[in-house]
């Protein structure tokens, strides 16, 4: 080889090392939208036809397949990137199982298109490909899918040198496409705990609001008990007390609320379905409810059939049932009718409150 050749050898080398760093720099300074951009030094680097990228999916039918996601051309020839066919090729089905199984064994697939199996020629000559190179990408040590080098114009091997080269490129790929589903993930992670605190906050709010209810009470009335404790009779004293411990045990089954909240964000609240008699429970959340029943002269009727039962968590159940009794009572007017039914409804039991307050839209 004389020294001209060797310059010109030199010099090429230089330029496709030139080009792989321009890919590098486009591809990280573009972040998602700049694979596309960045194909384009890798098909100037590679003397290629054309750079695509392919990704693997599984489809409805629990195929695992491939669709083409960029690609980068040389002048003059045609784009596939809008082809259908190209949008979903099952491995199995459309003859590709030997690049499954090489592919997925970090292998490349490389050489002449004529010299490839029957069933692979078929697509890729009505392509015009003459000499093709797919080498794998990994993302998160995954087999994510591919990136191949389509030539139209000669028929070839690529040299190990553009192997090594290209199959770096991948590894870059890869990466890259890692930090920006790593980037998505944290994003997606910020706002779950965004909306996690606006709940939190928002359920603190709302407690706040319904505890000074029945703190208001307490302190009220055992303030006046505790100033005309001997002005008072038995039956005042008696009035007053039930009302302070009634509001006491309000202001504990809200408490209790927010004890079961705490648990249901750190998921430790265990299911405990037990057989249970519905009229039963009903009868003791109501039993703790009664003196705001009985402060607006609400009437309440039970119509629950003395002997259904069903499985169910008591304590779960419970603090359904008394958190919507109670909105009821506080929404219905002084002197009002609230009515708990249940029946049995097909494999269900059916637990229905209503009233006649203002009602909610639905």
């Amino acid at each position: 080889m004389n020294i001209t050749n060797q310059k010109d050898k030199i010099s090429t080398l230089l330029d496709y090392e030139r080009y792989i760093a321009r890919f590098t720099r486009a591809l990280m300074q573009k972040g998602p939208n700049g694979i596309n951009d960045s194909l384009q030094f890798l098909l100037q680097a590679s003397n290629s036809s054309r750079v695509y990228i392919f990704e693997n999916f599984v489809d409805e039918e629990n195929h695992l397949s491939i669709k083409q996601s960029y690609e980068a051309c040389a002048p003059g020839v045609t784009p596939e990137i809008n082809n259908p066919i190209l949008q979903h090729i099952i491995y199995e089905r459309d003859g590709y199982i030997r690049w499954a199984h090489e592919l997925s064994n970090n292998n490349i697939i490389n050489g002449i298109i004529s010299s490839f199996p029957e069933d692979e020629i078929e697509i890729l000559e009505s392509q015009g490909i003459k000499s093709i190179l797919i080498i794998p990408i990994w993302v998160d040590k995954k087999w994510y899918g591919f990136i191949g080098f389509d030539d139209t114009k000669t028929e070839k091997e690529f040299s190990k040198y553009d192997i090594d080269l290209l199959r770096s490129a991948s590894e870059i790929i890869g990466l890259n496409i890692e930090n920006i589903a790593n980037k998505n993930l944290l994003i997606k992670n910020n706002q779950k705990l965004k909306e996690a605190n606006s709940t939190k906050d928002r359920f603190i709010s709302i407690l706040a609001h319904d505890l000074k209810s029945p703190f208001n009470s307490i302190l009220g009335f055992s303030q006046l008990l505790t100033r005309n404790i001997n002005k008072y009779d038995k039956v005042k004293i008696k009035e007053y007390s039930e009302l302070i411990s009634n509001s006491t045990i309000e202001t504990y089954n809200l408490l209790e609320n927010l004890l079961e909240w705490s648990r249901s964000q750190r998921n430790v609240i265990a299911f405990k379905p037990m057989q249970s008699n519905v009229l039963q429970l009903v009868e003791e959340i109501c039993c703790l409810l009664k003196s705001f029943l009985e402060a607006k002269n609400i009437k309440l009727t039970l119509d629950i059939p003395p002997k259904l039962t069903f499985a169910v968590d008591q304590e779960m159940i419970k603090i359904v049932i008394r958190n919507l009794l109670n909105n009821s009572i506080k929404f219905t007017e002084k002197n009002g009718l609230i009515t708990i039914s249940a029946e049995k409804d097909a494999d269900n039991i059916r637990i229905q409150i209503s009233d006649t307050g203002i009602g909610m839209s639905t």
